[in-house]
């Protein structure tokens, strides 16, 4: 009966669309960008199979929680920035859809559709009540789909926000029982510091409710515990000279300077798949010029090469060859704000040839590089 009312629960859940109240989580440095820009990136939804599977053929999608503490949030780590967010201003003109994540269904062996959640989709055996009965603590995420790579007018959705300060942190002190005491930290990093002063004053600005949490107590039930937080930078001051902490110079803008992770593969995907499409025969070596990031010119065009070559032979298994090497670059790129334009690039084509995953879109390139291969036997 027990487990009845949980999948009723589920299936209930996994109908209803974007909640009032979301929740959404990003690193201290990619906010600050989200507020000088007023605008939210989107992640690529092409990045990965898993992430083309739950997002209904678009090409872009926002991960936000209905509540700040499912394991999409950092529990007692000092870091990072969480966001309150009106969801139904958001379903004004968005469109969104509940995910569980980790959930998993398959027809069992008497041939009747299972649906597990997520915290028991991995614990449990089909067809098989050995691992325990199944809870209803599943992940709940209301995923934003969109084939817009940007929310505009970002702070307009904030009803509030919460930054970690690492002023003290937990020590563990039983692994088993997750019990730990606060203890100060030696040293904030100053990057770090200086972002968090810097995102206080421009949310002071625009009016946002802040909340600023130097202990862990607070910080891991954000939503319960703000009342104990601090509202104003000096009391993160007086916070910072009562622990003992000093702060080192604040940096250069540089410090996130460089190439992120897959641009350079991206790029290089993109020029290839741009040539394929202009009737190209064979691979232009000569519009692949420079390193880009850790990938030296030359890997960049035998990378090129070897995907033209394995397309240009046809296949399934060429498709998901090239398909498998573009998954990690992409995924790396997907929320990274240095690669966007790169991303966008590649979803630019994506969206000119009609097609909405990256396998899809591989296939079709394959198709044109044999058409353009075949009329030049012809």
């Amino acid at each position: 009966m027990k487990h009845k009312l949980l999948m009723e629960n589920w299936r209930k859940f996994l109908k209803e669309g974007i909640t009032d109240i979301v929740w959404h989580m990003t690193p201290e440095h990619k906010f600050l960008e989200v507020l000088k820009e007023d605008r939210f990136m989107l992640s690529g939804a092409f990045s990965k199979p898993s992430e083309e599977r739950l997002s209904k053929g678009k090409l872009y999608y926002f991960s936000t929680a209905r509540t700040p503490n499912s394991s999409y949030f950092p529990g007692r780590r000092m870091n990072g920035v969480i966001i309150k967010l009106d969801g139904r201003k958001l379903a004004e003109t968005l469109k969104g859809t509940p995910t569980d994540y980790n959930a998993i269904s398959y027809k069992g062996s008497d041939g009747k559709r299972v649906d597990k959640s997520s915290k028991k989709s991995s614990r449990l055996g089909r067809d098989s009540e050995i691992y325990g009965t199944p809870d209803e603590s599943f992940e709940a995420e209301d995923r934003i789909l969109s084939d817009k790579p940007y929310i505009d007018n970002a702070t307009d959705y904030m009803l509030e926000v919460h930054l970690a300060v690492p002023v003290y942190t937990g020590k563990t002190i039983n692994y088993k029982t997750d019990t730990y005491k606060v203890v100060a930290e030696k040293t904030i990093n100053p990057a770090v510091y200086h972002r968090l002063k810097q995102i206080t004053a421009m949310l002071k600005e625009q009016g946002i409710p802040t909340f600023l949490h130097v202990t862990p107590d607070t910080w891991k039930s954000v939503a319960i515990s703000k009342s104990k937080a601090l509202t104003d930078w000096n009391e993160v001051e007086q916070a910072i000279d009562e622990a003992g902490i000093t702060i080192g110079d604040k940096p250069e803008d540089s410090d996130y300077e460089g190439s992120p992770m897959g641009q350079g593969e991206v790029d290089t995907f993109v020029e290839m798949a741009s040539q394929i499409l202009s009737g190209n025969k064979e691979l232009d070596r000569s519009k692949i010029k420079g390193d880009i990031g850790y990938l030296k010119e030359k890997d960049r065009y035998y990378r090129a090469d070897s995907h033209w070559r394995s397309l240009g032979r046809g296949g399934e298994q060429a498709i998901r060859s090239v398909a498998n090497d573009m998954e990690n670059p992409l995924h790396n790129l997907s929320a990274e704000p240095k690669g966007r334009q790169s991303l966008d690039s590649l979803a630019s084509l994506m969206r000119q040839t009609k097609k909405k995953t990256i396998t899809d879109f591989i296939t079709y390139l394959q198709s044109v590089l044999l058409k353009n291969n075949s009329q030049e036997n012809q």
